[in-house]
């Protein structure tokens, strides 16, 4: 899935992002605090409806294409009940709100729609249906939605990446009898809605060329790196608590040193790096992969190499990522940037090729940091932007 086109309100929490558009490989640049993660969060919190959870003052309307060349557009809105949107804490204990209005729309024909009056799908009316979960949820098995609700699941926010970075820190349940599993193919892997971890065992065990791929690929961005399995930590190595018995872990061997780290003893950065290249080979296609702040933990070697992975990649990926670090926004051709400023609550995204005159990419990248739009994110030098150029 690709999303075309976005726009979200928060009413309860007073801001918006106004009508901006997504290509391939979208990176968002600005000033702190003009909402580049907000943008990111309000893309998983879509996923979030689909799931089933309900947010007070959400207004969204987001277009977007799924591989095989179908277009949908879904919008809705629910009730404002001046409870303030929580993205992170899925526990919390608030109420339910209503959705006053929703529509589904494939190939600009409406197959689900939400009224005041009721529910109609296919042209037809429905039995009465929850007036708090979304139409994508309560019919996600039918034939028209289940593809659209397949593909919502195909978001992949930072924090989920993050979170799932510290429980791969902490070891991989293991199978034994992996082999036994009838797995056909690398592509069932990758379709799968297994964790990238456990994929990532699946890889190691039964398509071991591909891990070979992905441990090539690591071992020319750290050179010092001669090889990369996974396995136990062997009691005779190290004194192994009794929670990791039986877990597994990655382990890499540095040239010239007999013992293998195991992964909590590797580095931030180099295991990051290493995530979120697999995280590319593993995830399904027609993934969304939302990286927050992508320089977090990186080495400027890191940086260029995961960066250029990216860009290289074959496969229906789309990424949308936030970055302020002028090396990422340097090494990043000009016309994926995305500049985004505010004004109060609005948020802006600006097709920063409208505005760059440069013969080079550096003396764009020079223009793009000299603009006062990116230094302050105040959408009022918009009168000025052009005397810059």
């Amino acid at each position: 899935m690709n999303i075309r086109t976005l726009e979200f309100k928060n009413k309860s929490d007073g801001w918006e992002i106004q009508k901006m558009s997504f290509q391939q490989l979208n990176l968002l640049v600005g000033a702190s605090g003009v909402g580049k993660t907000q943008i990111l969060q309000a893309i998983h919190t879509l996923k979030r409806f689909a799931d089933g959870e309900s947010f007070s003052g959400i207004q969204w309307n987001i277009e977007f294409t799924t591989k095989d060349g179908d277009e949908y557009r879904w919008e809705g809105e629910f009730e404002d009940n001046k409870f303030l949107l929580e993205y992170y804490n899925r526990d919390v204990n608030r109420p339910s709100s209503r959705i006053l209005n929703e529509k589904i729309e494939k190939d600009k024909t409406i197959i689900a729609e939400r009224t005041q009056e009721g529910i109609t799908f296919n042209s037809l009316p429905t039995i009465k249906l929850p007036s708090e979960i979304s139409l994508i949820n309560m019919l996600k098995e039918e034939e028209l939605i289940k593809p659209l609700y397949e593909h919502i699941q195909k978001i992949v926010l930072p924090d989920e990446i993050l979170d799932y970075n510290m429980k791969a820190k902490r070891g991989i349940i293991a199978f034994d009898d992996i082999v036994d599993y009838n797995i056909a193919s690398f592509d069932a892997v990758q379709s799968s809605s297994m964790s990238n971890q456990f994929k990532l065992y699946i890889t190691y065990h039964i398509f071991n060329d591909v891990f070979q791929t992905i441990k090539q690929r690591f071992c020319e961005i750290f050179p010092e790196i001669e090889d990369i399995k996974i396995d136990r930590i062997k009691d005779h190595e190290l004194n192994t608590p009794r929670e990791f018995q039986d877990k597994v872990f990655i382990h890499i061997k540095h040239h010239n040193v007999e013992q293998w780290i195991p992964s909590v003893s590797m580095s931030s950065g180099m295991f990051r790096t290493f995530q979120l290249l697999y995280e590319i080979y593993l995830c399904a296609d027609g993934s969304i992969i939302l990286i927050d702040e992508f320089e977090n933990s990186l080495g400027i070697n890191c940086i260029r190499d995961i960066t250029d992975e990216i860009l290289s990649t074959d496969r229906n990926i789309q990424c949308i990522i936030t970055s302020h670090h002028p090396f990422i926004i340097n090494n990043i051709e000009f016309q994926y940037w995305k500049l985004l400023t505010r004004n109060g609550g609005k948020i802006k995204a600006h097709d920063i090729t409208e505005y760059l005159s440069g013969k080079s990419h550096h003396e764009n990248f020079m223009q793009l940091i000299q603009l006062e739009e990116y230094k302050t994110g105040l959408e009022e030098y918009q009168t000025g932007l052009e005397e810059v150029l």
